[in-house]
């Protein structure tokens, strides 16, 4: 069976899926429109977007020049596969996501006094609390 029609029947390949989890990522953590990476590498917004979803593979070429726009080693995008079986990791996903949002829900404060508040107050509140272990 060809990797095309396993794909469509059996929907993306875990490992594409946390590429593009690792590009969306980088690319909200440095404050990056689709639209703007996508013009740095020269895809469209659209193509970035299947990209971070899954939806379509990164091919090598365009790995290379999204690592480069985003001041990464190419390997960064693999990081947290499980070692041994080449699936993502569910480790830290659902956390990545929450960041994710709290982020984006930090920056619709205009009130840069009010926005570093709460930033400083998310730090003294993370360093309070207890380390967890294994």
């Amino acid at each position: 069976m060809s990797n095309a029609i396993e794909q469509s029947v059996h929907g993306p390949d875990p490992v594409d899926i946390h590429v593009g989890k690792q590009l969306r990522y980088l690319r909200i953590s440095r404050r990056m429109s689709q639209e703007r990476l996508g013009a740095m590498v020269d895809l469209t917004f659209q193509q970035i977007q299947k990209y971070e979803k899954g939806t379509n593979r990164v091919s090598a070429s365009v790995l290379y020049r999204l690592a480069q726009a985003l001041g990464v080693p190419v390997s960064t995008f693999f990081e947290g596969l499980a070692e041994t079986s080449g699936q993502a990791a569910d480790d830290g996903v659902p956390l990545v996501e929450s960041l994710l949002a709290t982020a984006a829900e930090l920056q619709q404060f205009e009130d840069e006094e009010v926005r570093s508040a709460l930033m400083h107050l998310i730090r003294v509140l993370a360093r309070s609390m207890p380390r967890r272990t294994g």
